[in-house]
């Protein structure tokens, strides 16, 4: 998009906010796909301005009822950090203080930036989502009365799948903090002799993940897809190996679409079976690990699971 055509979308001013529709403001470099969306939904388009002047648009009096943040890599590199965490910023306190919704639509390449949203689950944070997937949370974060066009079978089965997600989350972690508590021998620090309990390394729990990702050789991947449970694996070894965990690289050990990883990650985070920390190097970077409630107990049932002779699948 040229620059004369951002500067007149800049520009656009849209009727005052006298309809029943609700108000969105769109901040995208490139509008079209977004405007399509908004459209579709029955709402009105309050502005379409680039990442650039974001900031300054969510400081106006003229506020939407839902901000819409269409961001690619390379508006974000010709915009700066600065930009992008201004309008990160502005979207926190928006959403905090119940002024309006946000929805965040994202590449995989900017997942690791993204993520610095994680700690405000009111914005929903998508990633590549498909056409369904966009309108259905855009949907779903508009306020009512609102005319839609998406069926409404459509937003109901993503809160059905999140309430499924906080279920399971919510499961393993009693599972996990019941192992916690239980009395365990202590973890042998060598290599096992005849009759001796074998080591709980890295190098087993590496093991176990690739044998998890060999089902997928003969088996469709959403089969057995379990997220939360390929991510504990990832974090366990990490922290055997003392390795850090980018958001990024989690999502790839889920095994299952980064929008999805991202809310599991979002629940494991609130239950407690995990931490985020930000990279030292780059405040806007984060890291994952697990708790160390979380930490002890996987390392109990790995010992326990050796000790009885079972394979851990």
């Amino acid at each position: 998009m040229t620059p004369a055509k951002l500067a007149e979308l800049e520009r656009i001013t849209y009727p005052p906010r006298e309809h029943a529709s609700p108000a969105v403001l769109l901040v995208a470099d490139n509008p079209v796909t977004g405007l399509a969306d908004i459209a579709a939904l029955g709402a009105r388009c309050l502005a379409a301005v680039p990442l650039r002047a974001a900031a300054a648009r969510l400081d106006s009096a003229a506020l939407p009822d839902l901000v819409v943040a269409e961001l690619d890599a390379l508006a974000v590199a010709e915009a700066g950090a600065a930009a992008l965490d201004a309008l990160f910023g502005r979207l926190r306190d928006g959403v905090g203080s119940n002024r309006f919704g946000a929805v965040v639509i994202i590449p995989p390449s900017l997942v690791d930036l993204g993520a610095a949203l994680l700690d405000c689950p009111e914005i929903e944070l998508l990633v590549a989502p498909e056409a369904g997937e966009r309108q259905a949370a855009l949907a779903t974060a508009l306020p009512a009365p609102r005319a839609l066009r998406v069926a409404d079978s459509g937003t109901d089965s993503v809160a059905v799948r999140l309430g499924q997600m906080r279920d399971e989350v919510g499961r393993i972690a009693q599972r996990l903090a019941a192992l916690a508590g239980v009395a365990a021998q202590p973890l042998p620090d060598r290599a096992p002799e005849d009759g001796e309990d074998a080591p709980v390394d890295a190098g087993l729990v590496r093991s176990i993940i690739r044998a998890r990702r060999l089902r997928d050789a003969y088996f469709t991947a959403d089969l057995f897809a379990d997220p939360a449970w390929d991510m504990l694996l990832d974090l366990t070894a990490a922290r055997m190996e003392g390795g850090d965990v980018a958001v990024s690289s989690l999502c790839i050990a889920a095994a299952v679409p980064p929008t999805t990883a991202l809310r599991w990650i979002k629940l494991l985070s609130d239950t407690g079976l995990i931490v985020r920390r930000a990279d030292p190097a780059d405040r806007r970077r984060i890291f994952i690990a697990l708790a160390d409630a979380a930490a002890d107990a996987m390392l109990r049932y790995l010992a326990a699971m050796q000790r009885c002779g079972v394979a851990v699948v």
